[in-house]
């Protein structure tokens, strides 16, 4: 037998809660929704934590030596934009950890169910092959659902 990590039930008082905080995060973050489709996304030079030191050092040196600033560089500009960067980062963070951490509950609690469920299915499926009566009904039904595969791979869902 599998051990049992998770043993948990969400009330419905718990989930209206994480549905109003949700609600409330997404109000809150709304006035910095920006569309930016997937052509754009792989075009964007992107910067990555070990990036953020170099970053920081043109942002002092643009101010402190502007004779070497591009014509069309816009400093207020790039200020701003690494300020929202730093600050939209902040608020990732814990964010971030509740998402990994939901996805750890989400992803060990479907587990322990799809252990379950084939246990069943194939203890099931022993007993239709011995004949025991009501077996072969609930063999044929599940069967059709375990088969019924689709193109995609099996993975776990996010």
């Amino acid at each position: 037998m599998i051990n049992n990590k998770i043993s948990l039930d969400i009330t419905s008082a718990q989930k209206t809660a994480v549905d109003d905080a949700t609600g409330a995060l997404a109000d809150a973050v709304k006035p910095f929704e920006i569309q930016v489709d997937k052509e754009e996304v792989k075009a964007l030079p992107k910067i990555s934590d070990g990036r953020i030191p170099f970053v920081e050092k043109v942002s002092q040196y643009a101010v402190t030596d502007p004779q070497f600033l591009p014509p069309f560089a816009d400093v207020p500009e790039f200020t701003i934009d690494f300020k929202t960067f730093r600050d939209v980062s902040e608020i990732i963070r814990p964010i971030q950890q509740i998402i990994d951490n939901l996805k750890n509950v989400k992803m060990v609690s479907g587990s322990e169910s799809y252990y379950f469920a084939l246990t069943y299915y194939q203890t099931v499926q022993f007993q239709a092959k011995m004949g025991v009566p009501g077996a072969q009904t609930i063999y044929e039904d599940l069967r059709r659902l375990f088969e019924n595969k689709t193109t995609e791979p099996e993975t776990p869902t996010e």
